[in-house]
């Protein structure tokens, strides 16, 4: 799971887990009494006593998808009534990030405001989670709004943590919407790069439209978490679609970019097919500044089959080239059979 301290990640509202019920309705007890009922004899609610047992569960995923059902299945006033059960168990329990933001994601869907006051009570990774569990909810249904809310918080640290929460929920449903917001919340010094980009947002993005994503990953001011987001797309890219992601880079300006990005592509295709992979590489290798590719091709059929390798390199007409290859070779095998190696040259 993620680290506590970084909620930025898109944890998203398991929604209302009992579709007969909205949210803030109250449900029936056990035997037929009403939350309020059961509340005047002393006894627990029915979601009380529904989140109770599944704390006490074994730690795994269906615990924590029945503590976040029983959360999501609470009233207003269950959720005010269950933060005890909440609060004692956070620092013992491995899965606590987790439920905290269902907590409060459902507490926001009730009483936004009510939920807010609560998470400005609570310290370190709690209240940011917190917070940015209310900002996902509320950019739900008022993004605007939820935005402005972010923008206007004077700490720094939890204005990013905020806006995080609201940009990962737009971007559910418009990554252009969000990649523009987040530049701009960036450029006004809103929040910090790093602590957008570094969640997995073109990744995400590189499933949905590959073209799109590595093209806006190129837009982004700083240069190294350019380079960082461009490697999200095309690990996803390269994988799904090499060739076309070759293509693309293919097409781009700056050398030493098409050349790291090239080998990246062609690092994961030489796991599947390694001939179809040393064949892009060694076409795009007359150019003597793009042969890392090459040695990346190399080097993977190297570990698979050291003699397919070398009557590869052996078949290369191109001296030069050949040459290169057969060092590029030597270098990867020596340290598994100097003996062999040794031979071949």
């Amino acid at each position: 799971g993620r680290d506590k301290g970084n909620p930025s990640g898109p944890v998203r509202s398991l929604g209302n887990s009992n579709p007969s019920r909205t949210p803030g309705e109250t449900g029936s007890g056990e035997d037929g009494e009403s939350k309020d009922e059961n509340a005047e004899n002393g006894k627990d609610s029915a979601g009380i006593t529904a989140l109770k047992n599944a704390f006490e569960g074994k730690r795994g995923k269906r615990r924590l998808f029945n503590i976040q059902a029983a959360l999501y299945d609470l009233s207003l006033e269950e959720i005010q009534e269950s933060w005890p059960l909440i609060d004692e168990r956070i620092e013992s329990d491995t899965e606590s990030w987790e439920w905290v933001s269902a907590y409060f994601s459902r507490f926001a869907e009730l009483d936004k405001d009510e939920a807010i006051e609560k998470a400005k009570t609570l310290e370190n990774w709690r209240g940011m989670r917190a917070l940015h569990a209310i900002a996902q909810t509320w950019a739900d249904t008022n993004p605007a709004d939820a935005l402005s809310w972010a923008a206007t918080n004077e700490d720094r640290t939890k204005r990013s943590y905020i806006y995080n929460g609201v940009l990962s929920t737009i971007a559910q449903s418009d990554k252009t919407r969000a990649f523009d917001l987040a530049v701009k919340a960036i450029d006004e010094k809103i929040i910090d790069g790093a602590s957008w980009w570094g969640v997995g947002f073109f990744s995400e993005w590189a499933r949905e439209d590959p073209v799109v994503a590595a093209t806006k990953a190129l837009e982004l001011p700083n240069d190294r978490i350019a380079s960082e987001s461009l490697e999200q797309v095309i690990e996803i890219w390269g994988k799904k679609s090499p060739e076309d992601a070759m293509e693309w880079i293919d097409a781009q300006d700056d050398k030493a970019l098409r050349n790291r990005m090239l080998s990246q592509i062609v690092d994961g295709w030489a796991d599947d097919d390694p001939d179809a992979a040393l064949a892009f590489a060694t076409k795009i290798a007359s150019d003597e500044s793009e042969r890392g590719p090459l040695r990346t091709a190399l080097n993977k059929l190297v570990e698979k089959d050291f003699d397919a390798a070398k009557a590869w390199v052996d078949s290369l007409e191109d001296v030069s080239l050949q040459e290169e290859a057969r060092l590029s070779l030597m270098d990867s095998y020596i340290w598994r059979d100097p003996q062999k190696a040794a031979d071949y040259l």
